[in-house]
């Protein structure tokens, strides 16, 4: 029989560990509300307090079943303070949780957006969870998937306790995606942490053919030796790399990507762009691109169809490279360059010769540039070529220079050219 109290784990107690309640005969006004205002209510609360507003009235027990906007995170729904809670027994709970939130047929509705934040572990729950999502009518459907355990009251542990089997992590994600295609068919975005992918490893160009729907990938502190990605059949929108490992990234053949983020965290050895043709806007070390920074003419077509390009870790003796950076991207709306202190770099990767003429840039779509800079006022050489960018950009309408110290970053002049 279909129950509307939820799963005895979600506890629902207030500060002194005792069940709140509320007796019908009791002056609660708010309970005297419509659904429709009480659910305007509880949707601008986590999911934790919507429950425990159940718990507390039968007027309102019905109502967590019947948000259209879910995110349930392990973390805040089902919060493990004691060492006692083991992975296995927090999974066992969440996914019983998840169960009742996303009814099966005929009591589920229509969800607008649907997060799951959860541990990768092995048991029976993951199944269940992925069974839940599969059956869920939900437009957006997010999966945020962890392998360090954290409990609140005791440091974490990576699942599995060995850091050498975060590669058995990977190959139970794998699996995970075999037993639940349906689930993974309907994911809009997916983050995944502390995963290792095993050198020669195809897994995640698996992952992004099964998630048709994928538009956002986001790894954090994963380290695969190689990250391949060839899925032309993938709908792929955005990719983001935090605080990574990876010795390479190929981005084979991914034709819906118009977004790429390495933040400064992350180590690539390498990264070349295959395929990529609607790639507008790229967030990323100039570290990550010396491939093309030592070697100019690779960036068209790889670049040519950018819109946005962010730079941090810049060096000023490769200010002659940006010249070549406007002429393989003639659709270029808004630079923004961070450059490293003089005293951190050991010179420039760009290997021009002095003889070398300059490019003979005219570029007409280039409205905004932004320098960060130690002393930018000081520096002759980045003025030397901003003066060049000036020339040859004819539409640039905004220069900002930014004064950085250190991670502080002062905004010491702004000029307007119409």
């Amino acid at each position: 029989m279909e129950t509307e109290a939820p799963p005895s784990s979600v506890h629902a107690n207030n500060d002194n560990g005792k069940r709140a309640t509320l007796d019908d005969d009791d002056d609660d006004r708010f309970s005297a509300l419509p659904d429709d205002v009480l659910l305007l209510i509880l949707e601008r609360v986590d999911l934790l307090t919507a429950v425990r507003a159940g718990a507390a009235a039968r007027r309102w027990r019905h109502l967590p079943r019947l948000l259209i906007d879910l995110d349930i995170d392990v973390a805040t729904l089902l919060p493990h303070r004691h060492r006692y809670f083991s992975v296995g027994h927090v999974m066992a709970a969440y996914a019983d949780a998840t169960a009742w939130f996303l009814p099966p047929p005929p009591h589920h509705r229509n969800i607008t957006s649907l997060r799951l934040s959860f541990y990768l572990a092995e048991g029976p729950h993951l199944r269940a969870i992925g069974d839940a999502v599969a059956a869920a009518k939900a437009d957006r459907v997010q999966l945020d998937i962890r392998t360090t355990y954290v409990g609140l009251t005791s440091p974490s542990i990576t699942i599995p306790d060995d850091i050498h089997e975060h590669v058995g992590c990977s190959h139970l994600l794998a699996s995970f995606v075999a037993a639940c295609p349906a689930a993974f068919a309907r994911l809009t975005s997916l983050a995944l942490h502390d995963l290792s992918f095993p050198s020669g490893s195809n897994e995640l160009s698996g992952l992004l053919n099964a998630c048709h729907r994928l538009e956002l990938l986001s790894l954090s502190h994963c380290t695969p030796s190689l990250l391949e990605i060839d899925a032309p059949s993938s709908g792929l929108l955005s990719l983001e790399l935090h605080c990574c490992s990876v010795h390479s990234v190929e981005l084979s053949r991914v034709p819906k990507l118009e977004r790429l983020l390495c933040d400064a965290a992350t180590s690539i050895g390498t990264i070349r762009f295959g395929s990529v043709p609607r790639l507008r806007a790229v967030d990323i070390s100039a570290m990550h691109l010396h491939r093309y920074i030592e070697n100019p003419a690779l960036l068209s077509p790889a670049l040519s169809g950018l819109r946005d390009v962010r730079l941090c870790n810049f060096v000023a003796l490769d200010m002659h490279w940006i010249l070549h950076l406007l002429q393989a991207a003639p659709l270029l709306n808004n630079l923004s360059i961070q450059m490293l202190p003089c005293w951190f770099s050991n010179g420039g990767l760009y290997k021009s010769g002095k003889e070398e003429k300059m490019p003979n840039v005219k570029h007409h779509n280039l409205t905004s540039l932004e320098i960060k800079a130690n002393r930018i006022s000081k520096d002759a050489n980045v003025k030397h070529y901003i003066g060049l960018i000036r020339e040859c950009a004819a539409c640039l309408k905004r220069i900002r220079l930014l004064e950085q110290c250190d991670t502080l970053y002062l905004n010491c002049s702004q000029v307007q050219q119409s």
